[in-house]
């Protein structure tokens, strides 16, 4: 009975689902659950920074950066030239919780993703399932995976614990409040440097503020390579990607993040610009959008699906370079020792009617990005690519160039798992979206 009286009060239900999200609790009592589920009052939001940027010492060590070139012939990092970080945001509507994670490095290992949920669960008791990570993919940031030098064991412990830390903030920040998303085309930012005409030019926003209006936390989603610094920079940085969750957040307040889209074929258009200004011109382009058309997401429930596929690994460019010892600290080696497969994760979450994200754990090129994209029913999709995983790139199987990787074929063929993975990825969240 008592509970019947509080559904009928909402400000007493509101302020004790708030309590009971930020006390860590999974569940609401009996029939409760019923009732919250079929008329939830709001999303309860949380977001939190903390820094990743390596130390004086770490630089010393030997670290190296990731995403150009082969091994260590880029030679060690030299500097900073802007700080990177670990930025969270944490979405709950009461009865679970989601987190987004998004790191400002150009890879992760498996291992390195599986301490940072399994840590972030012990500490929040959010289900390790439900911590989505992903990376920026800049190509001046430390090289985690190992592919080009990788970086001292103390800071891989840094980055660990700082995410970590990002994670706990973020739920524990949690506070009632609402979400508006909104979105436009922006081709002026992008090229497609396989030289295809199609592209995925969509600038996504998603907009989060508490009930009296301030912003918690700001998500911009793009599908561009963070190249803005060629393969001779030796300083860390977040590249664009940085520089415009800075713009988001001088004009809105709040935690500002930005997480890859649909980019595997698709480069910045730079039009002779300086990376700030590139930057701030996405940044103003993502805000007219949300001024011009916002849509506030309702009502307030969130679905999370996952799946995880057990991929054959079928490019003998990445079984020979596991063989002579070149990914030896990659988690892709240690896979292949165990029966020549990887672990590929998808996820489809859905928060209200209207908004709804699909993750996929690599580099999605535009059709195969586009065609995942039309799955969902829902008006804006959000694609998260490089979640929960750095496994290469994922090709439409029309768009396969064969030959031998390195040798002949394209560049995105030779650092991909093979023909099969981008197909199978689209066909598994099929099952996850429409069945």
């Amino acid at each position: 009975m008592c509970w019947v009286i509080l559904m009928k009060k909402p400000l007493i239900f509101v302020l004790l689902l708030w309590w009971w999200a930020a006390a860590g609790f999974a569940t609401l009592p009996g029939a409760a659950l019923a009732e919250a589920r079929e008329n939830p009052p709001h999303f309860f939001i949380g977001a939190a920074v903390s820094p990743i940027t390596p130390l004086e010492e770490h630089l010393k060590s030997g670290l190296y950066l990731g995403g150009y070139g082969f091994g260590k012939e880029r030679g060690p990092a030299q500097g900073i030239r802007d700080e990177i970080w670990s930025r969270a945001v944490a979405v709950s509507d009461g009865l679970q919780t989601v987190v987004l994670v998004v790191l400002d490095l150009p890879g992760i290992r498996r291992a390195d993703l599986n301490y940072i949920r399994q840590q972030g669960e012990a500490l929040t008791g959010v289900p390790l399932e439900n911590i989505l990570v992903s990376i920026t993919h800049t190509h001046a940031g430390p090289d985690l995976q190992g592919l080009w030098g990788g970086v001292p064991a103390a800071y891989r412990d840094y980055v660990r614990e700082q995410a970590v830390e990002s994670i706990k903030a973020a739920v524990k920040s949690l506070l009632p409040g609402k979400i508006t998303v909104a979105a436009a085309d922006y081709p002026d930012g992008i090229r497609n440097r396989r030289g295809g005409s199609l592209s995925e030019p969509a600038l996504q926003i998603m907009h989060t503020t508490s009930l009296t209006g301030e912003t918690i936390a700001t998500l911009l989603v793009y599908g561009a390579h963070a190249t803005f610094f060629g393969s001779s920079n030796r300083h860390v940085s977040a590249d664009f990607c940085g520089w415009a969750v800075v713009c988001l957040e001088e004009e809105l307040g709040g935690t500002a993040l930005f997480m890859a889209g649909v980019q595997g074929d698709q480069t910045p258009n730079k039009r002779d610009l300086e990376m700030e200004q590139y930057s701030f011109e996405l940044s103003e382009a993502a805000l007219a959008a949300l001024k011009a058309e916002p849509v506030e997401v309702a009502p307030a429930y969130l679905e999370l699906r996952r799946s995880v596929i057990d991929m054959a690994i079928r490019n003998p460019a990445l079984i020979l370079a596991s063989v002579m010892g070149y990914l030896r600290h990659n988690d892709l080696h240690y896979r292949l020792i165990r029966g020549i497969s990887i672990p590929v994760e998808v996820n489809y979450l859905q928060l209200g009617d209207g908004l709804s994200f699909v993750t996929v754990p690599g580099e999605a090129l535009a059709r195969l990005g586009l065609e995942i994209k039309a799955l969902s029913k829902t008006k804006h999709t959000f694609f998260l690519g490089l979640t929960n995983g750095s496994l290469g790139y994922l090709l439409h199987e029309d768009e396969w160039q064969g030959g031998i990787p390195f040798v002949s074929g394209g560049y995105e063929e030779s650092v991909s798992l093979g023909r099969h993975a981008g197909p199978a990825v689209r066909e598994r969240l099929r099952a996850l979206i429409v069945d």
